[in-house]
């Protein structure tokens, strides 16, 4: 992928020295998950098995599943790799290919691979979430549930809202401008959630979107909302898309199959699920696609595996030429689109731009080092053993690496056999394995790639390194690339 990546996938990326990949997944086993499928691309399977493998041990491959490798466990969860094929465009596309060895009565938590998560509460708290509204619904099942989380801040003596850029001096998330979205909300009825997280998604559109100004005469940007709202409806820009969701089963088995042409989850089937809540099931499907008959029997099984129990023929009718169907009410029965809203402070993020990963890795070092030492039952611990912590500068220093004399590192990882020169200062600087940094640099929100090479008396500042790149001496750049 792109965004954060610097010659590695974003799942591989070190996150406090261990591969985000790596630390999904074991929090994905201490929520208590039975079953986690990782799919990857054919590309990156082999790096991605060393990944896991080097830290879960391997179990005996077992069924009859031909897309899946042999598995492995973590406690109580067994870890299954799904290799996707070479033509897969898109999250749904995946989805589908894994879909064949899932239960059709299975609902799915999908997560973006390079998600970072600070507890495995906050899936507990989603898959609850979804529960409560999916088998005890006070009025519509739940279609999709997903995870929100605020990442909003104010100015501490007025109280008006922060910039992205002032927030990124304070240490917060720094959003780009095409991330943040319009979110409209409302109160999710008979929710019973004892932390009042529950919510449900009436609009969600980007905010660069909302706001362009096509004819170039200045209008006011005009935002699409539902018509005959019940409840009260919050619109907010502070909220961030961790692309964590939770599908029903109809959507998994019979929408996707149904809508082949939907390649993103985020992009494409949120907002056609958001649109059609009201309107129904069957408009979920489309008029065209429910024109073919497949398609009309996967809209049957979908309201279906809604019923309390299965379509019995009193519960249908017949069309002109004798085809049972359902009754139209139950094409018309209308669903919800859910959230969870996560409250501001929580570490809940993807690692998919620069800024995001340098704020990741900042926030991962400094909870490690604010949790108690050495224990092992705080799941926020998730650093690797031989680490030296430097508490007072929130940094940490892999096993093996070389800091020379008089060497400043702050809100920094120095990773495994990397050597820094004397007199050297770093800022929010992510140092990966076998790098070299020559003496006397100064390097800011910057990322060094395996094996990179630094010169001497060098200066960067919002930079990123490849691997393998070597960046001459006395070199003084801001916002540049160095590569191979």
């Amino acid at each position: 992928g792109g965004g954060a990546d610097v010659h590695l996938p974003k799942h591989l990326l070190p996150i406090g020295g261990i591969p985000a990949i790596v630390s999904l997944v074991k929090r994905v086993s201490e929520a208590g998950f039975e079953s986690c499928i990782v799919a990857v691309a054919p590309s990156s399977v082999g790096p991605t098995r060393t990944a896991l493998t080097s830290h879960f041990p391997p179990a005996e491959p077992q069924g009859n599943n031909k897309n899946s490798e042999p598995w492995l466990m973590l406690g109580p969860t067994k870890i299954e790799f799904v290799t996707l094929p070479s033509e897969c465009a898109g999250s749904t596309q995946a989805l589908r290919h894994v879909s064949t060895s899932l239960s059709p009565q299975s609902h799915v938590m999908v997560l973006a691979c390079d998600v970072v998560l600070e507890s495995p509460t906050i899936l507990q708290r989603l898959a609850n979430a979804h529960r409560r509204s999916f088998f005890y619904p006070e009025k519509d099942t739940c279609a999709c549930t997903m995870l929100l989380c605020n990442v909003g801040d104010e100015d501490e003596t007025t109280g008006v809202p922060l910039k992205e850029s002032a927030k990124q001096k304070k240490g917060g998330l720094a959003r780009e401008e095409e991330e943040i979205e319009y979110t409209g909300l409302a109160v999710v009825e008979g929710a019973h959630d004892d932390d009042n997280t529950s919510r449900r998604v009436l609009m969600k559109q980007y905010k660069v979107v909302v706001e362009e100004d096509e004819d170039m005469v200045g209008t006011t940007p005009k935002l699409m909302v539902p018509k005959r709202l019940e409840t009260p409806l919050e619109i907010r820009t502070d909220l961030y898309d961790v692309h964590m969701y939770v599908l029903s089963p109809w959507v998994l088995h019979q929408l996707l199959p149904a809508r082949p042409k939907l390649a993103s989850i985020q992009k494409e089937l949120l907002p056609l699920l958001i649109s059609r809540q009201f309107r129904g099931i069957a408009s979920a499907f489309g008029s065209r696609s429910l024109m073919e008959p497949a398609n009309q029997d996967l809209l049957n099984q979908a309201i279906a595996s809604l019923s309390s129990s299965p379509i019995q023929t009193s519960e249908q009718e017949e069309d002109d030429f004798g085809n049972s169907e359902v009754k139209l009410a139950d094409k018309n029965r209308a669903f919800t689109v859910n959230a969870t809203v996560m409250p501001r402070g929580t570490l809940a993020i993807r690692a998919c731009t620069v800024p995001s990963y340098l704020h990741a890795c900042r926030e991962v070092v400094s909870r490690a080092i604010s949790s108690s030492k050495n224990d092992d039952s705080n799941p926020v611990v998730l650093l690797p053993e031989g680490t030296t912590v430097q508490a007072k500068f929130n940094s940490i220093v892999l096993p093996e690496a070389v800091l020379g004399e008089k060497v400043t590192v702050k809100a920094s990882a120095v990773g495994r056999r990397s050597k820094v020169g004397t007199k050297c200062r770093l800022n929010n600087v992510i140092v990966m394995d076998d790098v070299t940094v020559g003496e006397n640099c100064v390097l800011q929100n910057s990322v060094l790639g395996t094996g990179s090479i630094v010169g001497d008396n060098c200066n960067l500042n919002d930079c990123q390194v490849g691997p393998g790149a070597t960046v001459p001496s006395g070199t003084k750049e801001k916002g540049d690339s160095f590569m191979r």
